[in-house]
């Protein structure tokens, strides 16, 4: 398997295709949001990520400071697997090679389990817990505080 190609994007259009898939919606919004008027917040980062198969994923990565910046990857069901932990792997090295940034961090919702697995085969680290804190399905939710600093990361 070849390595990913990583495309930084501001096309608000194919942004919002992706991210409001049914399949990746389901999972990614909060309760409240509704997807037909969602629009990403282009101040932000979006990569796309391709390999030689196509398509693997979007991740939305934001600062959360001057060292640390937050990421969101949003992987549909038929690329998860190896593809997608090769893109996880591949964009956190796009993002210690590319940018200032020190740390990647998540949050991921109690309810996830297999994401929270993705992001420590990604190399991140379960470092908290942000209590109550996530809105889905009618239920307040805890969410896992997960992430890696640069001199962790290792390809």
């Amino acid at each position: 398997m070849g390595g990913c190609v990583i495309s930084e994007t501001k096309d608000s259009e194919l942004i919002k295709q992706i991210a409001t898939m049914p399949e990746l919606w389901k999972t990614v919004a909060e309760d409240g949001i509704n997807p037909e008027t969602w629009s990403p917040d282009l101040t932000e980062g979006w990569l796309i990520v391709s390999d030689e198969e196509g398509f693997v994923g979007l991740y939305n990565v934001h600062p959360n400071n001057g060292a640390t910046l937050q990421i969101h990857p949003m992987i549909p069901p038929e690329t998860r697997g190896k593809r997608a932990y090769k893109s996880a792997k591949q964009v956190l090295e796009w993002i210690f090679g590319n940018t200032q940034y020190h740390k990647v961090v998540c949050q991921i919702p109690v309810i996830y389990r297999n994401v929270k697995l993705f992001a420590m085969k990604a190399g991140m680290k379960e470092e908290g817990l942000n209590r109550k804190s996530y809105l889905k399905n009618g239920k307040i939710h805890d969410q896992w505080h997960l992430g890696i600093a640069k001199q962790e990361f290792e390809l």
